[in-house]
């Protein structure tokens, strides 16, 4: 029996993936498409699909559009990791917004 068998990747794997590779390209609206997608298609998101989005708002300079992700994560009943809550914060303290770093930090 081989130790990988081709089997297919589950939809919600395949769209994660997308995402994931939106955000590492610096394409917020690309990922936000995808993910838009994934939902229209019955596929459930998870943390790791919104976290994708938020990041990939937290690297184009957006940290308004990455906190109203993370805010939206939360709404879905989906709890973000320290590693979502830390990518907003960055982005906040890196456009010198300390007072919404602060309070990303303080909903953790």
């Amino acid at each position: 029996m081989p130790l990988l068998s081709p089997q297919p990747s589950p939809p919600s794997l395949r769209y994660n993936t997308l995402i994931h590779a939106c955000a590492k390209a610096g394409r917020p609206a690309d990922a936000e498409a995808a993910f838009a997608r994934m939902q229209s298609k019955g596929i459930g998101a998870d943390a790791l699909s919104y976290s994708s989005v938020v990041s990939s708002h937290a690297k184009a300079g957006a940290p308004a559009a990455a906190q109203q992700w993370l805010d939206r994560m939360v709404a879905a009943g989906i709890a973000p990791d320290a590693v979502a809550y830390n990518t907003v914060c960055s982005a906040h303290a890196r456009v010198g917004d300390a007072r919404s770093a602060l309070a990303t930090f303080r909903a953790m």
